[in-house]
């Protein structure tokens, strides 16, 4: 007996052998590989011949990475081969290249003939994401003819199996228009090691009722996915894409707006720079900028401590430009000191703060009266603005949202070039030595009291010059004392509110932990968890809650709907007498997600709503402690919590409005740890909307607003609410401290699988945008109008599509 080779070919990370086994005729046999030490690795043997005949086949192996293989032939049922043959790594290579060049028919025909069979399983990769060391690569099962969940086993790049502990995420079926009906679809997700050099899956139906199937990726493609993903996921932090956008903004003339010929207003703006030791080359650029300025109703106070040293006044009188004042301190002040010296001396009606090395945009002030124009009540203005060094480029561009009072909270998201009214100066009062270093921080935080419109203008005016001595990138090692400054600003901003806080270092220089104080007692917390059937996944959500919460005050309401199981009825029985937490109430109508939600709160007079998924489990167990926190502050109407899916990626970190014309999950799908841009995934912030799945209301506010729409019965409600609570004048907050996991999908499948489910999707979307039009035409207040408006990841647009 031996073994014909009789066209091979490689594809899709799979290698293809036609066999014939001579001399097989009448034998049960099967065909295998090996690797040279014995271990076998994945393959599937696809037979085709009569049994009466020579056996012939095609066998479908993994393109592993420099290895040989021994494809071998036993008796069924045996473990002795029958006889053997080598194929080289170098051989697999050129001998697939011929074939394709002088068979190409047999080489195509061959060519997935593992994927052709409507009995055997359809394996795809979904997507895959670095996480550090691993790799998450989430792939579907397909099949019609599944019997039970699959068995997967995986192997790395050289043929060596790989542990797995595969998570099954969904479980669904889908009508497909054929004769059977529908198809089983489920996605399971994998970790495996970063640097396997590759990847074979092999999934096996343990009913019999699928046949196997093989997915593959050898070394190229194992490393190219993952950097794909990584593409997929970058934000306008990208340097390549940053460059480009400068660009295409360059050619257009467009980098910044125009101040409408026809306004008469041209308010004095005080520009002021404390100075003290001053590199005379940075200096002079900061003062080519301001001269440059096409607004020109300005004056720039230089307040000057270096004394008799300084180069300052020297270079002014060159300059001879009787807008330039020099304010000479005999003593050095240090920055607030010398910050306030240059406020005392400012006569316009508006006071802009510069760093004597930082250099602006030519219109930088005429963007900024365009903008009181249009904001006659604007206390403070604030601007996008990038870095630069010497002869370099401009990088790690800011762009930034409108006001964000929670990211504020936990970095000073708005820092250069501040315009500040003169009036709301002299009612915020200046900063003192305690916060030197972070007095820009103070200042916003002062101004953030008054009621006062705090404005972003969405140009990049400003550029902040990366050296030694500046804190541009973070640095901390050049101001320390700056990080502790900030956290006594924040600290003392909290005392003036009233509000009891404690701040804490965060994930970073100059980041911030908030964590509020809840008074005493408790608010009492009524946590609304629909739930139909599903009586394991129910029983995971509530049990993470009982044994992981150490809050004192809540309750759990389920809202039984519809379901059909005694199993489920006796569930309930058991888990009311089990914890007296607990209480199951019934909405006998038809499954409609807002009314359900509505029914839920009526029935409670607690203080706080905690709507949430059954098919949640709870990670942090302060989770209830870090979402009430924030509605102690009386501006906070809502807070959403992060949610991860079971393999440790993203699944709710925030929500914006508008982008693809729906709404959507921001830094969807990237590790729990990656603060993506801005740090938003990992930092709390203000976004127009937060899921449904885990949301936090004062129950006062979900009264004033009516509730949830019920004519949103399933999709869109979560952020309708949110998008009412907004407009009632209260702050949507994301909080990433409240980590619970959210298995998405699992009870009610997706819509794209369900023509049904997928017509109401498209109402419910046409009745969004018609309700809140302004975030499908201006786009999302918490995104910014020069990136993509419709990237999940606050990436740029395409050049091309910039210049639109």
């Amino acid at each position: 007996m031996k073994i014909k080779n009789l066209v091979l070919c490689r594809g899709d990370g799979k290698g293809y052998a036609r066999l014939r086994i001579v001399g097989s005729a009448g034998r049960d046999v099967a065909v295998e590989a090996a690797l040279e030490d014995g271990s076998s690795i994945p393959t599937l043997w696809l037979k085709e011949s009569d049994p009466a005949s020579d056996v012939v086949g095609v066998l479908v192996f993994p393109l592993l990475d420099d290895v040989t293989l021994f494809v071998r032939v036993v008796q069924r049922g045996g473990d002795e081969p029958l006889c053997a043959m080598r194929l080289p790594a170098g051989k697999l290579k050129w001998l697939s290249r011929l074939n394709y060049r002088l068979r190409p028919s047999l080489c195509v025909a061959l060519r997935g003939a593992d994927e052709r069979s409507v009995d055997r399983l359809r394996l795809s990769l979904v997507m895959c994401m670095p996480d550090g060391e691993e790799g998450v690569w989430r792939i579907a099962a397909e099949s019609r003819s599944l019997g039970s969940q699959p068995r997967f086993s995986a192997w790395d790049g050289v043929g060596h199996a790989l542990q797995i502990d595969p998570i099954f995420f969904e479980d669904q079926c889908i009508p497909d228009g054929t004769v059977e009906g529908v198809r089983r679809r489920m996605v399971v997700s994998v970790r495996v090691p970063a640097a396997t050099g590759g990847l074979f899956v092999v999934a096996e139906d343990e009913t019999g009722a699928a046949l196997p199937a093989m997915l593959g990726f050898d070394k190229a493609a194992f490393f190219g996915e993952l950097h794909r993903a990584l593409r997929r996921v970058r934000n306008a932090a990208d340097e390549d894409d940053y460059r480009a956008w400068r660009e295409s903004r360059k050619m257009e003339g467009l980098s910044g707006s125009r101040l409408d010929p026809e306004v008469s207003l041209s308010p004095l703006v005080s520009i002021v720079v404390p100075c003290y030791r001053v590199n005379e080359r940075y200096f002079e650029e900061m003062l080519e900028s301001v001269l440059a300025q096409s607004y020109v109703r300005w004056e720039l106070v230089l307040v000057d401590s270096e004394s008799e040293s300084s180069k300052v006044p020297g270079i002014v009188e060159r300059i001879a430009d009787d807008r330039i004042t020099v304010v000479p301190l005999r003593d050095n002040l240090g920055i607030v000191g010398n910050t306030n010296a240059g406020i005392q001396h400012a006569r316009g009606e508006y006071v802009a703060f510069l760093d004597y090395d930082d250099v602006l945009e030519p219109n930088a002030l005429e963007a900024y009266v365009q903008a009181i124009v249009e904001h006659p009540d604007a206390g403070l203005l604030y601007c996008d603005e990038d870095s630069f060094e010497v002869g370099g480029a401009f990088r790690n561009p800011v762009f930034k949202t409108d006001f964000n009072r929670d990211l504020l909270y936990s970095h000073n998201c708005i820092t250069h070039w501040l315009m500040v009214r003169k009036d709301v100066l002299a009612e915020t009062g200046l900063s003192d030595d305690e916060v030197n270093g972070a007095q820009d921080y103070d200042l916003a935080l002062r101004v953030s009291e008054t009621g006062r419109e705090i404005v972003h203008v969405p140009h990049m005016l400003y550029h902040w010059r990366v050296h030694g001595e500046s804190t541009a990138g973070d640095n901390l090692g050049s101001k320390p004392y700056a990080h502790q400054a900030g956290k006594i600003a924040l600290r003392r901003h909290f005392d003036r509110r009233g509000i009891p806080v404690s701040v804490e270092d965060g994930d970073g220089p100059f980041v911030y932990r908030v964590r509020y104080q809840l008074p005493d007692p408790q608010p009492s917390v009524e946590i609304l968890i629909p739930s139909k059937d599903h009586v394991d996944v129910l029983d995971r959500c509530v049990r993470s809650i009982l044994e992981k919460s150490a809050y004192g005050n809540y309750r759990i309401t389920v809202i039984e709907n519809n379901s059909m199981e005694d199993e489920t009825f006796a569930y309930y029985r058991e888990l009311e007498a089990r914890s007296d937490r607990v209480r199951v109430i019934e909405w006998p109508h038809g499954f409609n997600y807002a009314k359900i939600m509505n029914f839920g709160a009526a029935s409670t007079d607690a203080d706080l709503l905690l709507l949430l998924n059954n098919d949640t489990e709870v990670i942090a167990p302060d989770f209830i402690e870090e979402m009430a926190g924030y509605l102690q502050r009386p501006e906070v109407g809502v807070v959403g919590a992060k949610l991860l899916y079971y393999d440790g990626l993203v699944q709710h970190a925030g929500m914006l409005i508008g982008p693809d014309g729906t709404v959507v999950h921001v830094n969807q799908n990237v590790p729990d740890s990656q603060g993506c841009y801005l740090g938003r995934s990992v930092r709390p912030g203000n976004f127009s909307s937060v899921t449904g799945a885990c949301q936090m209301v004062k129950r006062a506010v979900f009264e004033e607003v009516g509730g949830y729409s019920e004519e949103f019965a399933v999709g869109y409600n979560d952020a309708d609410f949110c998008c009412k609570v907004s407009a009632a004048g209260y702050s949507v907050t994301f909080t990433p401290y409240a980590k619970l996991y959210h298995n998405e999908f699992v009870s009610r499948g997706r819509e794209e699988g369900d023509p049904s489910k997928m017509q109401r999707w498209l109402r419910e979307r046409a009745l969004m945008q018609e309700k809140w039009p302004q975030f499908f035409e201006q786009g999302d207040p918490f995104s910014n109008p020069n990136l993509d408006r419709d990237s999940l990841y606050f990436a740029l647009p395409s050049p091309e599509d910039a210049r639109r």
